[in-house]
């Protein structure tokens, strides 16, 4: 049974998440990380998007979302950072998670995806404030391998399909910045757990990551636990 549009308000209920669909008095939105744009999302987009969002939402703990202190969530069309096409941005500075309800709408593992991926951004700026740098989890790739200039500049399309090929990555977004290497492991943990795990058992560093992944979360709010991996596969 596929959720309705009326379930993302329970959602937006239950996690105290206010969810924006006319984001006409909200951009642009000036941080002191650059500047945020967007447009008001058509009906036919919205009814599309918000039962994906809802649904994806309804998969996590209320501990776990009440942590990140997440307030809003603004769903737009046309969403620009620094004049750069986005899927979704996360806005640590004003507690909001601005996400396109078309980007990537011919692909819905692709939706799904990003906002567990842009959500992780949320989560790993909660955790210590910082993004951009982890050098634990850097110790867990091969042997001399750089990170490359962030994800702004890797936006090509064949960045995000998974790929065999990449020892210790799921796919080449993930090489572009240790930020995004989290963030891709931890999506595709929550909408591919299947194809993660058939992964992480013929490459060791996925598997590292993995667990690591696991720990990280689990500090971060205990709410994150096996049950919850466990409903994944459900």
């Amino acid at each position: 049974k596929q959720d309705t549009p009326a379930s993302l308000e329970n959602v937006s209920k239950r996690f105290q998440i206010e969810i924006v669909r006319i984001p006409t008095k909200i951009y642009p939105v000036k941080n002191r990380f650059g500047i945020i744009t967007g447009e008001v999302p058509t009906e036919a987009s919205l009814k599309k998007y918000t039962p994906v969002l809802a649904r994806e939402l309804s998969k996590y703990p209320t501990p776990f979302l009440e942590k990140t202190n997440l307030k809003r969530i603004v769903l737009a069309q046309g969403l620009q950072y620094d004049g750069q096409e986005r899927a979704g941005v996360p806005d640590f500075q004003n507690q909001t998670l601005h996400l396109d309800v078309e980007q990537g709408n011919w692909n819905k593992l692709y939706q799904e995806s990003v906002i567990h991926h842009e959500l992780f951004h949320v989560v790993d700026w909660k955790d210590d404030g910082k993004i951009y740098e982890d050098r634990q989890w850097k110790k867990l790739n091969p042997d001399r391998f750089e990170y490359g200039s962030g994800g702004k500049n890797a936006r090509g399309k064949d960045q995000w399909p998974l790929d065999n090929t990449l020892r210790g990555f799921l796919n080449k977004y993930s090489m572009s910045g240790v930020e995004e290497d989290k963030a891709e492991i931890y999506a595709n943990m929550i909408v591919r757990p299947g194809v993660v795990r058939k992964r992480a058992r013929k490459d060791p560093v996925i598997a590292k990551k993995i667990t690591a992944m696991k720990r990280l979360l689990h500090d971060f709010s205990p709410a994150m636990d096996r049950n919850f991996w466990v409903g994944l596969e459900r």
